[in-house]
């Protein structure tokens, strides 16, 4: 089952949507934090960018850097960056203990009304937050919300769900 909706919403996430609208949405609940995790953007997925670099200057902000479980890097800048075992630029600086970051958004290729989300299905982000007491934002396209209840026993669970139509804090 998740194999097949992740396949259905891979096809569609992100095409005529409106970027801006996510990113203002996602922009209004981290602003209160000082310490910010973002990513770092690959195929289809929104990308943070500009939010990484609005906050830069002002706040901590980390990227990921993934192997088999993902470490969080400070950002200092675009030119400070490696790639990490996925080919996937992150900063060249020590791993921040996962603690300290006060919240941290996530991409998602979709998610469910009950605030699970289906990545690429590495399990990557579940292996790393399963004991993370922090904020977990999940950023989708509004057609990957799902009723569908695909979670399992491994999955963890966000605590809002950003669309292009809207902020869903999950209970």
């Amino acid at each position: 089952m998740k194999e097949y909706l992740r396949k259905q919403c891979l096809k569609i996430r992100f095409r005529d949507v409106n970027e801006k609208d996510i990113l203002e949405r996602v922009e209004q609940l981290v602003l209160k934090f000082s310490k910010i995790a973002f990513y770092q953007h690959i195929g289809s997925e929104l990308s943070m960018e500009s939010l990484i670099n609005k906050f830069f200057l002002s706040k901590k902000i980390y990227l990921p850097y993934s192997s088999n479980i993902i470490h969080f890097r400070q950002f200092i800048g675009w030119n400070h960056m490696i790639e990490d075992d996925y080919h996937i630029l992150s900063p060249n600086t020590n791993d921040e203990q996962l603690q300290n970051i006060e919240v941290i958004v996530i991409p998602c290729v979709a998610c469910n009304t009950s605030g699970y989300r289906l990545g690429y299905g590495k399990g990557c982000y579940d292996k790393t937050l399963k004991n993370y007491q922090g904020i977990k934002i999940g950023v989708i396209d509004e057609k990957c919300l799902l009723d569908e209840h695909f979670e399992e026993k491994h999955d963890i669970k966000l605590d809002y769900i950003v669309t292009e139509k809207r902020i869903i804090e999950v209970k």
